[in-house]
């Protein structure tokens, strides 16, 4: 990097955008954007390129402070043709700023991901490749994130009567909404330069804007709509190229279950008739038919007795089975009223369930969710609580945790509002 004053002039407020979208807390935000240019002079990234490669960085180093591995089955994205652009009549503005309310209410990695997808254009396999997971856990949280919105959308239509519809370009305006507004501020734009230059020993200057307003002013206009044209159509191609992809792998298997299947019945017809044929070839046995004793006869009745028996016998099991299935729910209603939170892995929670909980309370139904899915957290106070909770299996460190288990969109969604809550304590 020959010029790193220019280069960081120009990018700073991009990479700053994308590292917010990955770290709720400001400092660890600056860390990541100070961690993503050191890298990048390390590298010897050419100024031409720099810009986007530190803007890819951000999401590989960023994302894999959070990463899980674990596979998970992809649904299909089956969007409506009226769910990409977006409706007549609506409210935009009011669309774009409830999308952006419920932008922030989504898990820091959700942030991310629209981010990348949305502004970025990066593909759903590039996608997976960065945040380290595999294509079925970004498609099922790109599904989650649109169906989310919808919801969101809908439920404030219904109540105050303004008409706002989810679609994909209202995403898309929302998310550019979003970035125009979280910008990293002059003054610690230049302090982190400053403390970049010290760490790089690099002379440290005054940092001044050097893009040519000049030229901005000329073709704004053109850029702005050409890339809100471009932006929209990338995006919407991606979704529909995934869900036609899909469409056409399940015709193909219904086709091949189809060819299948027909060469099974021609099969058994062909064997049929070849028994048939071979039937009457057989020479006739003249020998009288033998006749069945009586003791052969109560033997078969026997049998037929034990089979009811077993039968009986198998109902009866499985009516205990049952029994004790019902026995365990109960016993499980009654154990899970020692959470904090029964529901905190199955119910997106509100802040009015939060309420009147004490900052260490919120601290423990925080991580109730991680000790739902059994992970040793290695802090005294913490393994000793759950120790005693009779639902707590511990089986995963701290460290596996995150690579062996995905835990679902509400449950970090759901750590995510009482992670804000407690910091609003603070």
């Amino acid at each position: 990097m020959e010029n790193f004053k220019s280069v960081f002039s120009e990018s700073y407020q991009s990479i700053y955008c994308r590292a917010k979208s990955i770290m709720s807390k400001e400092e660890d935000v600056i860390a990541l954007v100070k961690e993503v240019y050191l890298l990048a002079v390390e590298s010897n990234v050419a100024d031409v390129n720099a810009k986007a490669w530190m803007e890819k960085q951000t999401y590989i180093l960023g994302c894999g402070k959070f990463r899980k591995k674990k596979a998970r089955e992809a649904e299909i994205i089956e969007l409506l043709e009226t769910e990409y652009e977006a409706g007549k009549g609506i409210d935009i503005d009011k669309t774009k700023e409830l999308i952006c309310e419920t932008f922030m209410e989504l898990p820091d990695l959700y942030h991310a991901l629209l981010v990348a997808f949305y502004m970025d254009k990066y593909s759903i396999k590039e996608l997976a490749s960065m945040m380290g997971y595999n294509a079925g856990v970004i498609i099922n949280r790109l599904n989650y994130i649109h169906k989310y919105f919808s919801k969101k959308l809908e439920d404030y239509q219904e109540e105050h009567k303004v008409k706002v519809q989810f679609s994909v370009q209202m995403v898309y305006e929302a998310l550019k909404k979003w970035a125009a507004e979280n910008t990293m501020d002059e003054t610690v734009a230049q302090n982190l330069y400053t403390s970049l230059c010290k760490e790089l020993d690099l002379p440290v200057e005054a940092l001044v804007n050097e893009v040519d307003e000049s030229d901005d002013a000329d073709v704004s206009g053109k850029v702005q709509k050409e890339e809100s044209e471009n932006g929209i159509d990338t995006v919407k191609e991606e979704l529909q190229s995934y869900s036609v992809k899909k469409g056409l792998d399940k015709k193909q298997v219904v086709l091949i279950a189809a060819i299948v299947g027909g060469l099974a019945v021609l099969a058994l017809v062909a064997i049929l008739v070849l028994g048939n044929g071979d039937k009457k070839e057989e020479p006739k046995d003249n020998k009288p038919p033998v006749e069945q004793n009586e003791d052969d006869i109560q033997e078969d009745d026997v049998q037929e007795d034990n089979t009811q028996d077993d039968e009986n016998q198998d109902e009866v099991q499985e009516n205990e089975v049952q029994d004790d299935q019902t026995q365990d729910e109960d016993t499980q209603v009654e154990k899970d009223s020692t959470y904090i939170l029964p529901d905190s892995n199955s119910r997106r929670l509100t802040r009015a369930d939060l309420q009147g909980l004490s900052k260490e309370k919120l601290r423990l139904a925080r991580n109730e969710i991680f000790a739902r899915h059994g992970m040793i957290f290695g802090v005294p106070d913490l393994d000793a609580y759950f120790g005693e909770k009779s639902w707590y299996r511990p089986t995963y460190s701290y460290d596996d945790f995150y690579d062996k288990v995905e835990m679902s969109g509400i449950e970090e969604a759901n750590v995510a509002l009482i992670n804000q809550v407690e910091e609003g304590l603070e």
